[in-house]
């Protein structure tokens, strides 16, 4: 437990090394993934670091909402984002087979860039196996939709866990500088699920 009643319900360690050149060109970034496994729930994140030789120290915290999965009617995971570019400090495999990729933390890219984003819908009920309708959609900052990609998870893409993935690359050389939002909907039957994820281009 720590201050004004909070309550630690899991934590982890990390210790990499990372290759520094001699002349770095800015600023350095690498990236490093985790798996916490949770309750459903609402969450505080806390992620502190602290370069060992230096002794410079960083933190910074986010909030998580943890889905009751077994009670909605159609589950649908959160967007994640990877970039195959971005310098990853520990390798996937740290995920735990959660997931192939390691997610990309920032939400600001260049036109060149390949950012891939992915979803899974769930079908956990036996009663539950016709396909799911997938749109990714790219909306400027006044909502205005720029961009759509249907996609279609067949009945025979669900893997035994009842999970079939969605992906889709942004279209980040066709989109000029500005604000955006990447809104993902699935549909079965009579339900839907939606999930956003803003990012910038510059």
């Amino acid at each position: 437990s720590g201050r004004d009643g909070e309550k630690y319900v899991d934590w982890q360690r990390q210790r990499f090394s990372v290759a520094i050149p001699p002349a770095p060109p800015g600023q350095l970034r690498y990236e490093t993934v985790s798996n916490v496994k949770l309750e459903p729930g609402t969450y505080e994140i806390r992620v502190a670091i602290r370069h060992e030789q230096a002794g410079d120290v960083g933190s910074v915290h986010t909030y998580v909402d943890v889905p009751d999965f077994d009670s909605e009617p159609f589950p649908l995971s959160g967007v994640v984002l990877h970039d195959a570019s971005a310098p990853t400090a520990t390798p996937a495999e740290a995920l735990g087979g959660v997931i192939e990729v390691a997610p990309t933390t920032p939400r600001e890219f260049t036109s060149g860039l390949r950012i891939v984003a992915l979803v899974r819908a769930y079908q956990l009920r036996q009663d539950q196996g016709g396909p799911v309708a997938v749109t990714f959609r790219v909306l400027d900052h006044q909502l205005r939709e720029v961009s759509a990609e249907p996609i279609t998870l067949s009945a025979d893409r669900f893997q035994a866990d009842g999970s079939a993935e969605a992906r889709f690359d942004l279209p980040l050389g066709r989109l000029q500088p500005g604000a955006f939002v990447l809104r993902v909907e699935a549909t079965r039957d009579t339900s839907t699920a939606r999930r956003e994820v803003p990012f910038t281009v510059r």
